[in-house]
């Protein structure tokens, strides 16, 4: 059978205990700020990049490429409605990042 422990064990565990409390409180703290921190900056710009991305239109809008048997011949391998979507998602990346990092240049600790 497990012998329970004695009463000055339980009395240091308390000190102990009293002493670690205000640590883990800021602890928990920090941690609960930092998530907050990354649910307000990351996930909302995420979201809103997400967002802006799916509002980008890849239907063909009546565009007639038979006019010119090239530019036909052209849309049958590549085609271009996809290709001008895919363009302007990409830019819009880019420009986010260029955005990000031309923001990250005004704080001196964070360089590019």
């Amino acid at each position: 059978m497990i012998e329970i422990p004695s009463m000055f064990w339980f009395n240091k565990v308390k000190d102990y205990a009293a002493k670690l409390l205000p640590l883990a409180a800021t602890v928990i703290a920090f941690f609960a700020w930092f998530f907050n921190i990354v649910a307000l900056v990351f996930v909302a710009g995420v979201d809103w990049i997400t967002s802006t991305l799916n509002t980008i239109q890849l239907a063909g809008g009546g565009a007639e490429f038979s006019v010119w048997p090239m530019i036909g011949l052209l849309n049958a391998i590549f085609p271009l409605a996809e290709t001008l979507g895919i363009l302007s998602a990409y830019f819009t990346f880019w420009a986010v990042i260029i955005s990000v990092r031309w923001v990250k240049s005004f704080i001196p600790t964070l360089s590019n």
